[in-house]
Formats: structure tokens, C-alpha cells, sequence
């Protein structure tokens, strides 16, 4: 699958948790889209289907040299991204000038074929033994891929890089607001920017370049492998590594513990206050469980507040455990997600796995991690 274009980016949500609007109900705060008891598995196709068209399309890193970080304003972002592309992919090609490549470590291969580039051993072995970055984590089954993330939320790239040099990526996604998840990888470019009439091909170079997410990478991702730059010259992707960032604590809470691919299946019972879930739904919003950590305790304040103009002020729903976690329809457009509780639940109670809609839709679950609420006794 060749990289799709990138210049249709639709608008996204707020990267930052103050960005996300909390309810203003007149009784109990209800959190989410959804509300549900005991099944979240059937909740999720209904969240999902919801918001779906607010999910932004995947979005590879531009063709060629360059740098960018997209803004925190949202309303720009979608501008960011096309311009991104726009002056990687199209406005600079055609001038037939120099297209600098800071990576000068490696092998010669100018004159080289772009399957005779594939080809080389050197960008398999760099990548794999490559140091994974403290604060990180590989992702899973991509190691050494001849294919680049195409993902969302897109936060930018760089290929400034003089070496395949992980920490220094994620050095760089830890100074971005909302970075969650980077791919580095090496890729076959033009020495020159290329026209189809005036100079369609030309002698190549190589670039190391990282792109960055605001989801945790899964390798389904992986499925830029290149494209075909002027008339003749194709753009070839190797030796690429995904890593996320482990996932923080937020303050007030415990964990995380992780439920991997699976979300919380509570007991039904009947005192609901035991096992009440709320579901939210956060299309564009990388992950970040301290946007969770906001909701659930804003959700505890108001209820507080509620019971204290009443006879009995000590008698509230809190919520005391969330599960973060992103979904994904048929293995793409992840969509992250806080569900939310008034008891806490241990990984024995992580049995939603998948579940299927009525035209074979397959929704799944991915970096699921549970967080409880530490309480003074």
C-alpha cells in the first residue's frame, strides 16, 4: 500500500486535557457519550459509530527532507498538515535544485536501484540494534519494516538527523505537546527535487527521518512502503522502528495496570452504584490518561456538590477507577477512550475482547490500562 495523499486532513479535538469540555448536567454527571452496566463491548460499537466521521484520516510524514511540528491551536492543525505536505510533497518539487540529507554515515547509494536499496543489509541491522529510549516502549511485531506509520493523530516529523539515533527522537516527541509515539526509518530520496519533464529522475541519497503520533502505535499501521517521486523515481522506506511512550500515572491515582488488548467487563448486580460504568469518547485526542484522571474526578466533584444540598451530603457516586484505552475499527482510525467506575477492577475482570456490528465490522481494544483513585482512609 503506497502513501495515501495527505493533503484531505479534517479538523481534530483538542490535544490538552483543559481543551476537553466537561459536562454541565443538572443531576448526576454523566461522562460519555454512552452510558452502560455490565457490557462495554456492546457500548463500544455504539461510542464508536458515534464519532466515527470526527476521526481524522491516517496521516504519513511527507516525502523528502524537512522538519515541522503541528500547533496546539486545533484549528490550524489540519492547515499545518496539508501545508506539510504541500511543500514536502508538491510546491518544492519541479526545481530541479539540491535536496540536502544531513545522514551521511552510510552506504553509498547513489547509483543504486530503489530495489537494490531495499536490498542492503545495513538498514536492518542499524534498526536492529537500535537502543529502545527510556520512558519507552517498542511496538510490538515492528522492528526493521520496510513500511512507515500512516496513523492519527499526526504531530509532525524531521529529518535532521545525522544517525539513526532513537534517543534523539524521542527526545524530540517529548518536547511535543500531545506526542504519545514515534517511527524512525530510513528512506531513499532524490539528490534533487524532481520534475517530470525537466529532471524525472535523478541519482539518490538517503534520509533518517521520525515521524510522530499522538496514539500508541500498533504495527497494523505500518503500511506506507514508499512512492513514486517525479516519473521515475521511487521513494523506498527501511529499517523502521515504532516506540510509545510508557504511560504515565496521574497524580491522585495508582497504576497503570496494564489489560493490554482487552477493557473491563463488570458484574451486573443490583446495587448499581457497585459497578456503574460511563463511557467517553475523545476522536483526534492522542492518548493521554490524564485527560481521564480530569473527567473522573470533575464527575466525583459535582456529584459531591449535588448530595451537599441534600439531607444525606456523604451519599454520591465517586468514581473510583477508569480503564483508558484507544479502539479501532477493523485494525485502523483508533479512537481513544475512558470508561469510567465507581469501584475499582483488576485485571480478572479484563474479558472484552472484540466484538462484531451487524456488517462485519470488527472493533478491538489496544493499550488498555487501568488507573484507580487513591483514597485517604
Amino acid at each position: 500500500m503506497h502513501i495515501k495523499s495527505l493533503l484531505l486532513v479534517p479538523a481534530v479535538l483538542a490535544l490538552q486535557a483543559a481543551a476537553v469540555a466537561l459536562p454541565q448536567d443538572d443531576g448526576d454527571v454523566t461522562i460519555g457519550g454512552s452510558d452502560a452496566t455490565g457490557n462495554e463491548s456492546a457500548d463500544l460499537i455504539a461510542a464508536y459509530e458515534e464519532v466515527e466521521e470526527q476521526i481524522p484520516d491516517p496521516v504519513a510524514a511527507p516525502v523528502g527532507a524537512g522538519s515541522s511540528e503541528l500547533p496546539e491551536n486545533t484549528d490550524d492543525i489540519a492547515d499545518a498538515a496539508a501545508e506539510d505536505a504541500v511543500s514536502g510533497g508538491l510546491t518544492k518539487r519541479g526545481s530541479c535544485k539540491q535536496q540536502p540529507s544531513k545522514f551521511t554515515s552510510g552506504p553509498d547509494v547513489s547509483t543504486l536501484s530503489s530495489e537494490q536499496w531495499e536490498g542492503l543489509n545495513y538498514w536492518k541491522t542499524t534498526s536492529l540494534n537500535a537502543p529502545t529510549p527510556n520512558g519507552y516502549y517498542q511496538v510490538r511485531s515492528w522492528r526493521a519494516l520496510n513500511a512507515s506509520a500512516e496513523a492519527q493523530p499526526y504531530r509532525g516529523y524531521t529529518s535532521d538527523l545525522t544517525t539513526y539515533d532513537t534517543n534523539k527522537c524521542a527526545a524530540r516527541c517529548t518536547s511535543i505537546s500531545g506526542c504519545n509515539s514515534f517511527d524512525i526509518y530510513f528512506e531513499r530520496n532524490p539528490k534533487v527535487n524532481l520534475d517530470k519533464t525537466k529532471c524525472p529522475t535523478s541519482d539518490a541519497q538517503t534520509l533518517v527521518k521520525c515521524a510522530f503520533y499522538g496514539n500508541p502505535l500498533v504495527s497494523s499501521e505500518a503500511t506506507n512502503d514508499g512512492q513514486y517521486t517525479g516519473r521515475d523515481f521511487y521513494t523506498s522506506i527501511a529499517g523502521s522502528n515504532a516506540y510509545t511512550v510508557i504511560p504515565p500515572t496521574p497524580a491522585g491515582f495508582t497504576g497503570p495496570v496494564s489489560f493490554g488488548a482487552y477493557t473491563i467487563k463488570a458484574p451486573q448486580g443490583s446495587n448499581t452504584c457497585t459497578y456503574t460504568q460511563e463511557q467517553k469518547t475523545f476522536p483526534g485526542v492522542g492518548y493521554d490518561p490524564q485527560v481521564c484522571a480530569d473527567a473522573c474526578n470533575a464527575k466525583s466533584d459535582y456529584n459531591q456538590r449535588q448530595a451537599a444540598k441534600t439531607s444525606n451530603p456523604t451519599n454520591y457516586r465517586k468514581c473510583r477507577f477508569f480503564d483508558a484505552y484507544v479502539a479501532y475499527k477493523n485494525d485502523e482510525n483508533p479512537l481513544f477512550t475512558c470508561t469510567y467506575y465507581t469501584q475499582g477492577y483488576g485485571a480478572g475482570y479484563a474479558t472484552n475482547l472484540d466484538q462484531y456490528n451487524g456488517d462485519g465490522d470488527h472493533f478491538t481494544h489496544g493499550s488498555s490500562n487501568g488507573y484507580y483513585l487513591e483514597e485517604r482512609q
